[in-house]
């Protein structure tokens, strides 16, 4: 089993055991492995980032709002793991001129 700190192993443990027991645990095997995953863009997750972080923590909100509104008109529609460098680079220079 991986965890990617010791915070977080505990709960993973348990969780592993508990499915072992109710007899779910092929689900939750596949759930960890990754068959359950959704596909993120650049889109859903700032909006995430956003209502979990940015909320919460950063003020003014209205021009980190607008900065991402932006940025998702251009790139939003890419997904998260092929989001590169280059991509924000190019926007960058887009934006620039």
């Amino acid at each position: 089993m991986y965890a990617p700190n010791d915070r977080s192993e505990q709960p993973l443990q348990t969780r592993i055991e508990f499915s072992i027991l109710d007899g779910i645990w092929k689900q939750l095997k596949q759930e960890l492995a990754g068959g359950n995953r959704t596909t993120w863009t650049v889109q859903s997750f700032y909006e995430r980032f956003f209502e979990g972080y940015c909320k919460l923590r950063m003020r003014p909100r209205r021009r980190h709002a607008l900065s991402f509104k932006s940025l998702n008109a251009a790139l939003g529609n890419i997904p998260l793991k092929e989001f590169q460098r280059k991509d924000l680079y190019r926007y960058v220079a887009k934006r620039n001129r």
